[in-house]
């Protein structure tokens, strides 16, 4: 291997650690707007104000 090949590595190591960052400051954005189906409703940060997981 050559210094491009530790190059390239260090970059897609790089590029996936800021990847990662993104999500978790962010979130993924697969929130479709439905607590009632969601498996991370209890965590959720979206969550209309007044509305527990399991109510109706």
């Amino acid at each position: 291997m050559n210094i491009w090949d530790y190059l390239l590595i260090a970059a897609l190591a790089a590029a996936c650690f800021f990847a990662w960052r993104f999500v978790k400051k962010h979130g993924a954005g697969s929130c479709g707007g439905d607590c009632s189906a969601c498996a991370f409703s209890a965590q959720c940060k979206k969550r209309p104000k007044g509305k527990n997981p399991g109510e109706k």
